[in-house]
């Protein structure tokens, strides 16, 4: 929306843009705060606001109250169980976004790939709501025909309204193509011209921590850093990424203390899409770093190669020497994060500086 020449603004894991508030510690803030926030942004003749719905907020009725002209359903995978029990709940949270909150006179847009997908729409449908969808079948809005992918970015060719569209962007990982498409969905059920929004792709950049890019090593190879937390969002990031490497791909992760412990050896499981696997501290809390390394163990096959190495400063520098020429290193779990959560205290750490200093010191 910056780019069609709005005054805009997002609200996110990542707080809010520029200088309106900068005490946003939820995903989704509460409502006094969210309203609040809401009013200050019109006051100051922003036009346009976007906001991430997380399910905690969802559930939790942070955003009652707020008029959204159009919802957009990406995924549905293998998260929070700590708070909501059972996968049931979860997906329930997701939809009180479109059967609860979205204007009757809104558009759901729904990303149809996604198993969940065609249940959104129907019960969209069921409802009166609007759809429109974005997928690989031929029955969508929006139909991903080819994506072509090289070392540090894509070509995208899509499908929309009988004419043929095709953009390169400067970011990896599929998931990012069908995030983009989503966004260009969004755009076109608020009314925006798709011939002027489709120019204005390749100058996208990726969030802050999400398969973003921290450096090159002298040898060409990339490093990314991404958030990738869940064992879903940790296998579609690998196998994202397996798309833009020749020779070999090394993970670094780990898993959250005092949260779902069910996911860690899913987590290990998912791994096994990367060559060689670094298993590392990610935010331990109040859990012995030890015991949640054992339990992502569990899921990582014994034929794979791996390696434990619990200080996470130590395990990206391992993971830089082990990079060679046509490989790659992805950083997952804590993205844009700046800090490590450990006995209580929030300790300065940034995956993406602390890479970029081990190359310098390389250097």
């Amino acid at each position: 929306m910056e780019l069609l020449g709005y005054k805009s603004v997002n609200i996110g894991t990542n707080g809010v843009d520029g200088d309106y508030y900068s005490d946003i510690k939820l995903t989704t803030p509460e409502p006094i705060t969210l309203h609040k926030l809401l009013d200050t942004l019109s006051k100051n003749n922003i036009s346009h606001c976007s906001m991430e719905a997380s399910s905690h907020g969802l559930s939790q009725y942070r955003l009652d109250a707020v008029n959204l002209c159009a919802a957009a359903f990406t995924n549905f995978s293998h998260d929070h169980l700590d708070y909501h029990k059972t996968f049931d709940d979860y997906f329930e949270s997701k939809m009180r976004l479109f059967e609860g909150i979205l204007s009757k006179n809104g558009t759901a847009v729904i990303f149809k790939d996604n198993e969940k997908g065609e249940i959104v729409k129907n019960r969209c449908y069921k409802i009166g709501l609007k759809t429109f969808t974005i997928g690989s079948g031929s029955e969508n809005n929006i139909i991903i025909d080819k994506v072509k992918s090289d070392q540090i970015g894509q070509t995208v060719r899509f499908k929309y309204a009988n004419s043929h569209y095709q953009f390169r962007m400067g970011l990896v990982g599929r998931f990012q193509v069908n995030n983009v498409l989503m966004a260009l969905g969004l755009t076109i059920v608020l009314g925006e011209d798709i011939n002027q929004v489709k120019n204005l792709l390749h100058l996208l950049k990726p969030v802050p921590g999400r398969m973003q890019l921290a450096g090159l090593r002298q040898n060409g190879a990339p490093i990314f850093v991404d958030y990738a937390h869940t064992p879903d969002a940790l296998k579609n990031a690998l196998v994202s990424l397996r798309q833009h490497v020749l020779g070999r791909l090394i993970v670094i992760f780990g898993a959250g203390g005092d949260r779902d412990k069910g996911k860690r050896m899913k987590m290990g499981e998912a791994s096994s899409n990367a060559d060689y696997v670094i298993i590392t501290n990610d935010n331990p809390r109040n859990e012995d770093p030890l015991e949640i390394s054992k339990n992502i163990l569990e899921g990582i096959p014994l034929n794979k190669s791996s390696d434990v190495i619990l200080d996470r400063k130590e395990a990206i520098h391992k993971g830089v020497q082990l990079l060679k020429e046509n490989e790659v290193l992805l950083i997952l779990g804590k993205g844009h994060e700046k800090y490590q959560e450990i006995d209580n205290k929030f300790i300065p750490f940034d995956d993406v500086q602390i890479t970029k200093e081990i190359m310098e010191l390389e250097n």
